[in-house]
């Protein structure tokens, strides 16, 4: 009412859900003084037309004393992503295409020690090696005749170290079961057009996983 948005009657016969919805409102903003985070009254309606466009919706929940939630729901079809799928002996795991940079074979007699990693020299640089058959538990298995995948995280170079790297494909993202979730480095699942089950690896929490392995 102050910023001209409703009206006292109108204001006067809202209903709770209908209260929510002034959320939405455009130019609607609670703070005092814009900052560079807030107060320009650019905000959740933006969210809602944007969500709309994607044939989505967004709604809210709300209780004095116990909380918001706002749940957003959006077509299936959004949770595709495109994926470099790798093996690791018979295990299939996809890695999100968006941080791949690179693909080369493994020459194991030019790999050198750097502190803990193994490490080798990739156009000029210095490439701290992933040895996924020690993070996902293959005992025994040599490296010999595996591929490196150059990834990056956190604004550093990665290499991935698997035993074939399959191609590219876009997948619908499952997301775990409740026993699974939590696993450092997984991110989720998928099934694969032969109905075999892949997870997709969670980059981030690979490296770092790997590094307090090490």
């Amino acid at each position: 009412m102050e910023k001209g948005l409703l009206d006292a009657q109108s204001a006067a016969n809202l209903s709770h859900e209908e209260s929510l919805q002034l959320v939405f409102l455009p130019g609607l903003s609670t703070k005092e003084q814009i900052s560079e985070l807030s107060g320009r009254g650019v905000g959740m309606d933006v969210v809602r037309s944007n969500i709309s466009a994607l044939n989505g919706t967004v709604q809210i929940e709300s209780a004095l004393g116990k909380g918001t939630a706002f749940h957003i729901r959006v077509p299936l079809t959004l949770a595709i992503q495109p994926v470099l799928m790798v093996s690791l002996d018979a295990r299939l795991f996809a890695l999100p295409l968006q941080p791949v940079l690179d693909v080369f074979f493994l020459d194991e007699s030019k790999v050198r020690r750097l502190d803990r990693w193994d490490a080798v020299l990739y156009r000029k640089e210095t490439l701290r090696l992933v040895r996924m058959s020690r993070w996902a538990g293959t005992m025994g298995r040599s490296d010999r005749g595996a591929h490196v995948v150059v990834v990056r995280v956190g604004g550093e170079k990665f290499g991935l170290i698997v035993s074939q790297v399959r191609g590219r494909e876009e997948i619908v993202v499952k997301p775990l079961g409740r026993m699974l979730r939590g696993l450092a480095g997984i991110g989720g699942a998928t099934v694969t057009g032969d109905g075999r089950v892949a997870l997709i690896v969670d980059l981030g929490g690979l490296v770092a996983a790997y590094e307090q392995s090490l």
